[in-house]
């Protein structure tokens, strides 16, 4: 069989979990079946909108070089033309009996529509809530969680955002300008152009009509995919929720590997390490743990964070001026194959997200490996953690009721077993699924 993957991003050049998961379906896959992966890459020092063609061992890369995933033109953002002639020209090239469809930030909505085209049955896998939300995460500029009023959010990231950034560039020294690369300037021209003709960005009277565009060119393209496939139950309920009710969504959780080194023995340890192991957006939380372990007021208690913080400098300088003083300790950045290695150094590991997580591998790798888990009741994370069961969950953003778990754990005057409520999917398991309704797909093509 011969399978096209679609996906915003591919290792090396992107490290996130859709990218990561990518890749390990393409190498399941390709053990038996013949893959190809077209993606999207940052590379500043390459032409925009080049192709990049390599190998990952039997797998065909196509990487675009994109390098604004944001256009600031907001139709751009999910629907590109010049993208579309790209991916039809590598489509016809390489005549795939199958697509899936990982993500297409940074790409455009409108393969969908060449693939129905063109008769190739595909799949969506929805990773986050990118057809459903502008935004992706369903959070608001604040962080606080989505009302569904979109308009508000247009507001702030395709009006308020352009006016700031022109500004800016228009009184950058030429010398500074010259850095940027020149998609970027075309599109502060072109806004610069808007600006001085219309005295504003957009007309907010037409920014629910852009929005209901997106909407509606989201829901045509998503109803020619054979199957939407969602991580979760969470992510399947809210997508009904959202507007996506009559469409064909099937259940199948991501792939974990079930291997771990066995904790130590608690009652050995001099102290209590409580850890946080992911990205450090503002949303993740952080500054949630952080205050609570700042109050907690135990000697035998210390704080690891592991995370690459270059995302997010100035929230990270913020958070170490905090605890100055405080036995917690910035690790930096990890790779995914060390994380169990990393789990092993930890006694509690705390999820304090604000923000709805789809899946979140990290919870079910603590359990994996017998860590105690403290972690915010919101998105999926109690389809993995059940409270006072094998973990204990906590109103996002309540740092008392974190801050009373940790101190009873810190007590021992809490105690559960922190163990898997079932047992994850193998990668070549989850595989084996896919392909058998990859076959179906194809079958009923015929």
């Amino acid at each position: 069989m011969k399978i096209l993957l679609v996906s915003n991003g591919y290792p090396i050049k992107e490290k996130g979990g859709v990218e990561q998961y990518t890749q390990t379906l393409a190498r399941t896959l390709s053990k038996n079946n013949e893959v190809i992966v077209f993606t999207r890459e940052w590379d500043h020092s390459s032409k925009e909108l080049d192709i990049k063609q390599y190998y990952d061992g039997k797998i065909k890369v196509y990487s675009l070089v994109n390098n604004i995933a944001f256009p600031l033109d907001f139709e751009k953002s999910y629907k590109n033309q010049t993208i579309d002639k790209i991916f039809e020209k590598i489509l016809l090239q390489e005549s795939p009996q199958i697509a899936h469809i990982q993500h297409t930030l940074g790409l455009s909505i409108g393969i969908m529509t060449i693939l129905h085209k063109k008769k190739i049955p595909f799949f969506v896998t929805l990773h986050d809530f990118w057809y459903a939300c502008s935004c992706i995460r369903l959070l608001h500029p604040d962080y606080s969680l989505c009302k569904k009023n979109c308009v508000d959010c247009y507001d702030y990231y395709f009006q308020n955002h352009p006016e700031i950034v022109t500004r800016i560039f228009t009184n950058m020294p030429k010398s500074i300008k010259s850095f940027f690369p020149r998609p970027f300037k075309e599109e502060i021209k072109y806004l610069l152009s808007k600006v001085n003709s219309q005295k504003k960005i957009i007309v907010t009277s037409r920014n629910k009509e852009y929005i209901n565009s997106r909407k509606a060119y989201v829901k045509k393209n998503l109803s020619y995919a054979t199957y939407l496939i969602s991580p979760s139950k969470f992510v399947k309920h809210m997508y009904k929720e959202l507007g996506f009710k009559g469409y064909n969504i099937k259940l199948l959780p991501l792939p974990l590997t079930v291997t771990g080194g066995q904790k130590k023995d608690k009652k050995k340890y001099s102290q209590i390490t409580f850890g946080y192991l992911g990205t450090f957006y503002p949303f993740k939380g952080i500054q949630i743990l952080i205050n609570a372990f700042k109050n907690l007021s135990s000697s035998n208690s210390r704080l690891v964070i592991y995370g690459d913080y270059s995302v997010e400098p100035v929230y990270y300088k913020n958070l170490k001026q905090q605890v100055k003083g405080k036995n917690v300790e910035f690790k930096g950045p990890y790779n995914n194959s060390d994380v169990f290695k990393i789990l092993s150094g930890i006694d509690v590991l705390v999820i304090p997200t604000l923000a709805y997580e789809t899946f979140n591998y990290t919870a079910w790798e603590a359990l994996i490996s017998k860590t105690v888990v403290i972690a915010s009741n919101i998105g999926a994370i109690p389809e993995c953690i059940k409270h006072m069961k094998n973990g204990l969950l906590f109103p996002p953003g309540d740092e008392d009721k974190l801050l009373d778990y940790m101190r009873k754990l810190t007590k021992y005057s809490i105690s559960f077993s922190p163990k898997l409520i079932k047992q994850p999917m193998s990668s070549q398991n989850h595989g084996d699924t896919l392909i058998k309704l990859y076959q179906n797909a194809i079958e009923k093509k015929k």
